[in-house]
C-alpha cells in the first residue's frame, strides 16, 4: 500500500501545483483586483487636548487636513462591499513629532488587511503657538454720512469691552476693536447690532479667522443732531489803568459758529453770548487779548458741529489812552444868556473863532466835530459870583464861558472872552 502512493510522487505534486495555479487563475478571472480612488478627504483629528490643554493653539499648514486623493487596492468584491463610512483618515495629535507633523492613519472598518492604501500625502503639518488672551476697549466707527444739515453727536455702546484669544502671532497683531455703524444719509437717531471689526496699528482689518472673540456683534446708538450757524456776541466787563479807557469794541476771528443738536433745542437759538470772567480785564494800558472756551457758553444739550480743534478762541478788547487834542470853534457857538433887564450884551468882534481844548478817548478824538461843543454864559450868575449889582455903559469884561459836550469828551482848557455890556435907554 505503502509502495502504491508513493508511485509517480513527482507527476502527483505536480498535479497538485497545477491545481493551485488553476484555482487562483479562475479565482482571479471571477474576483480581480481593482483600484479606486477617493478624493479630497478630509482628516479626522483625534487627541487635540495633547496641545490645546497645555493652553496652546494650532493652525494647520498648506491644507494639509485634507487628502486630495486615496488609491485603494483590493478584489472587486472587497471595494464594492465599502461604504463611504467604512475608511477613517485619523490624525493623532498625542503623536505629533518636534517638527509638527503627524502621521496620517488610513484604515477600514471592514476588510481592512485586504486593502492597500496610497495617499497622495501621508501627514498633517501644524503650527503650533501659545495661546494668549486680550482685551480691547471697543470704539464706535461710522461710515457714510447722515443728511445735509446733519452731523454725528455722542455714541453708545451696550457693552465697551471685549475679549479676544488666539495664537500669539494673530492676537499680537491687533490695535483696535471698533463697532462699525453705517449711517449713510440719515436724519435720526440710530441703534444697530454692529459688527466688531479688528484693525492692527496700521488701521487694517485684522481677519478673524482662527480667533476667538467673547462677540462679533455689539448694540450700538448713534445719535444725530441738527446743525445751525448763529452769530456769536463778545461783552467784555473790567476797568483799564488811569488814563486809558475801553473803547467797548471786543474783537476776534471767530465770530459766528455752527452748533449742533436735537431740533427741538437747537431751533430757539439765536446767538452765542460771550461774556463774564472770561472776558474780564482790569488795570488795562492797551488791547487786552484774552482766550475764551466756546463749550463754556453753549447751551445744555448743544455742541459744536465743527469738533476740529478745542474750540477756543482769541478775543482782543481794545483799550486806547485818554487823550487832549485842541479845537478852535466859530464864536457864534457861545451863546449869551441870562441878561439882566435894561442891558444888552455882545460879544467883541476882534476874533471869530476860540480855541478849545478837548480830552476824550484816542479814538473818539480822531472824528471829533467842534458842532456838538455848546458854549455859554450866564451874565447873571457871573454878576452875582463878582457882587456886582449893575453893569458899566460900554465897559469891555473879561469872561469864561462855560462848555457842554457829550459823556465821552471833556472840555479842559479854553480861552476867555471879551463882552461888552450896553446901557438901553428908556
Amino acid at each position: 500500500m505503502k509502495k502504491s502512493i508513493l508511485n509517480n510522487w513527482a507527476l502527483k505534486l505536480s498535479s497538485v501545483a497545477i491545481a493551485v495555479v488553476l484555482w487562483v487563475v479562475v479565482y482571479n478571472i471571477n474576483d480581480p483586483v481593482n483600484t479606486s480612488t477617493i478624493r479630497n478627504v478630509p482628516v479626522t483629528f483625534i487627541n487635540t487636548e495633547a496641545i490645546t490643554d497645555k493652553d496652546q493653539v494650532y493652525e494647520v499648514l498648506n491644507g494639509t487636513d485634507v487628502i486630495r486623493s486615496i488609491t485603494m487596492s483590493a478584489t472587486r468584491s472587497v471595494l464594492d462591499s465599502l461604504e463611504t463610512g467604512d475608511i477613517n483618515v485619523e490624525a493623532d495629535f498625542s503623536k505629533m513629532k518636534l517638527d509638527g507633523t503627524v502621521e496620517i492613519k488610513i484604515y477600514s472598518d471592514r476588510h481592512n488587511d485586504a486593502i492597500t492604501f496610497k495617499p497622495s500625502s501621508s501627514e498633517v503639518k501644524l503650527l503650533v503657538e501659545d495661546k494668549v488672551e486680550r482685551y480691547f476697549s471697543l470704539e464706535v466707527e461710522v461710515n457714510g454720512a447722515p443728511k445735509e444739515g446733519y452731523i454725528v453727536g455722542a455714541t453708545k455702546l451696550d457693552w465697551n469691552r471685549i475679549t479676544v484669544s488666539g495664537a500669539e502671532s494673530k492676537v499680537s497683531v491687533i490695535s483696535k476693536a471698533k463697532a462699525v455703524v453705517d449711517i449713510t444719509d440719515t436724519s435720526g437717531d440710530i441703534f444697530s447690532y454692529a459688527n466688531i471689526i479688528l484693525y492692527d496699528s496700521e488701521g487694517k482689518e485684522v481677519s478673524k479667522d482662527k480667533i476667538s472673540m467673547n462677540m462679533r456683534t455689539v448694540g450700538t446708538t448713534v445719535e444725530i443732531l441738527k446743525t445751525k450757524t448763529v452769530p456769536i456776541q463778545y461783552a467784555s466787563e473790567g476797568v483799564a489803568s488811569e488814563g486809558y479807557v475801553t473803547t467797548g469794541e471786543v474783537t476776534s476771528d471767530i465770530n459766528e459758529i455752527t452748533i449742533a443738536g436735537k431740533e427741538s433745542v437747537i431751533s430757539s437759538i439765536t446767538e452765542i453770548t460771550v461774556e463774564g470772567e472770561a472776558l474780564y480785564f482790569t488795570e488795562a494800558e492797551g488791547n487786552v487779548v484774552l482766550t475764551v472756551d466756546l463749550d463754556d457758553y453753549l447751551p445744555n444739550g448743544i455742541i459744536r458741529a465743527d469738533k476740529k480743534g478745542n474750540g477756543r478762541v482769541e478775543v482782543t478788547v481794545h483799550v486806547v489812552p485818554i487823550i487832549e487834542k485842541e479845537f478852535s470853534i466859530p464864536m457864534g457857538q457861545i451863546q449869551i444868556e441870562n441878561v439882566p433887564e435894561g442891558y444888552s450884551v455882545v460879544h467883541v468882534l476882534g476874533s471869530t473863532e476860540i480855541p478849545i481844548v478837548v480830552r476824550g478817548a484816542e479814538h473818539l478824538l480822531k472824528d471829533f466835530n467842534t458842532d456838538v461843543i455848546k458854549g455859554s454864559f450866564d451874565v447873571t450868575a457871573w454878576m452875582e459870583a463878582n457882587n456886582l449889582t449893575k453893569l458899566k455903559n460900554q465897559e469891555a469884561y473879561i469872561v469864561e464861558p462855560v462848555y457842554e459836550v457829550s459823556e465821552d469828551f471833556e472840555v479842559i482848557s479854553t480861552a476867555p472872552i471879551e463882552i461888552i455890556a450896553n446901557v438901553l435907554e428908556e
